[in-house]
C-alpha cells in the first residue's frame, strides 16, 4: 500500500537559528535536525533512538510544551510511520494534537504536519474513514486560510486522494491526482519530493485501472527523480524502486 511506500519528505526538526531563543535550545535543534538528517538518508533505527534521546533532553530542560521539544515529538511520529509502527505513530501524534494547538494554533505548519502524519498512520493500520475525516478537517482549515491551491492544502488533497485510492475509488481519486499534479510541479517544482509522491500515487491508480504503460512511465519518472533529488538511500527512492521491480 502506497501510504507504506510514498513518505513525507517534511521531517520535523529542521528548525532555523530564528526560532530558537536560547543556547539550550539551539543545541538541541542541532541534534534534532541531525536525527532528520538520518531519516532522510533512510537510518530509520538509529533515526529514532536520537529523536527520543533529544526528547528526553528537551522536556527535561525546555518543558514539555516548547515549540522545539513538540516539534521534536513531530519528527519521531514521522519517522515510527514511516518504520511502519502505526500504533505507536498514531499514539504519539493524537497526544500532539492538543499540544500544538495550544502552542501554535491550527493554521501553523507544525499542526499541518502532524495531522498529516496522524492520517497518513491511520491509513497505515488500513482505518481509511478515519484518516478520510482528518483530512476533511484538515482540508477545511487549510482551504479557509489559503485556498484550494496552496502548496499545503494540495499536500492534504494528494493523502485524501490517496486515501480514497487505497479504498478502490478510483473514478474519484485518480481525477483530482491529475488535477493537483500540475499545480504542484507549478508550486513546488517537479522534481519536489511532495510532487514526486504525487506522481507515484498516480502511478498506482492508473495500474489499479489497467493502464500498464502509463503506470510504468510514471512511478519510472518518481524513482529516477528521486535519485537524483534525494539519493538511492532515502526511503522514497527505496520505496519508488521496489515498486518498479514488483510490476516488471
Amino acid at each position: 500500500m502506497f501510504h507504506r511506500i510514498f513518505l513525507s519528505v517534511l521531517f520535523a526538526g529542521a528548525l532555523s537559528a530564528q526560532d530558537v531563543a536560547s543556547p539550550d535550545e539551539a543545541a538541541l535543534v542541532k541534534r534534532g535536525n541531525q536525527a532528520a538528517a538520518l531519516a532522510r538518508e533512510g537510518e530509520l533505527d538509529q533515526a529514532e533512538r536520537e529523536y527520543r534521546a533529544v526528547i528526553a533532553n528537551a522536556q527535561q530542560t525546555l518543558g514539555p510544551e516548547n515549540p522545539v521539544t513538540l516539534n521534536l515529538r513531530i519528527g519521531l511520529a514521522i519517522v515510527l510511520r514511516v518504520k511502519g509502527d502505526y500504533n505507536e505513530a498514531v499514539k504519539e501524534s493524537r497526544d500532539l494534537m492538543r499540544l500544538i494547538v495550544r502552542a501554535v494554533g491550527p493554521e501553523h505548519g507544525a499542526t499541518m504536519l502532524n495531522w498529516g502524519n496522524l492520517a497518513r498512520s491511520l491509513a497505515g493500520q488500513k482505518k481509511y474513514d478515519e484518516a478520510a475525516a482528518v483530512y476533511a478537517a484538515m482540508l477545511q482549515v487549510l482551504n479557509q486560510a489559503n485556498g484550494s491551491e496552496h502548496p499545503d492544502t494540495l499536500k492534504g488533497r494528494q493523502g485524501r486522494a490517496e486515501v480514497l485510492a487505497a479504498q478502490d475509488k478510483l473514478n474519484e481519486a485518480e481525477p483530482e491526482l491529475r488535477k493537483i499534479l500540475p499545480l504542484m510541479e507549478l508550486s513546488l517544482g517537479k522534481d519536489h519530493p511532495q510532487t514526486l509522491a504525487a506522481v507515484a500515487a498516480l502511478a498506482e491508480c492508473a495500474k489499479k485501472r489497467g493502464k500498464t504503460r502509463e503506470a510504468a512511465v510514471l512511478m519510472k519518472r518518481a524513482y529516477v527523480d528521486a535519485l537524483k533529488k534525494l539519493g538511492a538511500k532515502h526511503p522514497d527512492t527505496v520505496g519508488y524502486e521496489k515498486v518498479l521491480k514488483d510490476w516488471q
